[in-house]
């Protein structure tokens, strides 16, 4: 698990996570490779947290 770090491309903290996660179907193998980042940024009028995430499996 990366350690959150502000981005240049984005506002907020992002982190990096890198994983296996089990799969189930008959065509995938027992599991797979994952990478999510995560990011995480305060609201224009500062009353929300907004946290994103983005999975990619890498060997389905």
């Amino acid at each position: 698990m990366g350690q959150w770090h502000t981005a240049e491309e984005y506002d907020g903290q992002v982190r990096e996570i890198t994983f296996r996660s089990l799969c189930n179907s008959p065509m995938c193998p027992p599991d797979t490779a994952m990478t999510e980042w995560q990011h995480v940024v305060l609201s224009s009028d500062k009353k929300n947290l907004v946290f994103e995430t983005v999975q990619q499996a890498h060997d389905v």
